[in-house]
């Protein structure tokens, strides 16, 4: 989980691969949720190793 304060304008969010513990995750389809101000947007992430 990601939470945190953007500047105006296009930003950056850089996943390292991990879960919440600190594990690399598994191959596989993934989504993310992205929200701000009052919007949200659903997407795909595929995982290959």
């Amino acid at each position: 989980t990601l939470d945190g304060k953007g500047e105006a304008g296009r930003n950056t969010v850089t996943w390292n691969g991990q879960d919440n513990s600190g594990c690399k995750t598994a191959n596989g389809v993934y989504l993310y949720n992205l929200q701000a101000f009052g919007h949200s947007a659903t997407k795909k992430l595929v995982v290959v190793r």
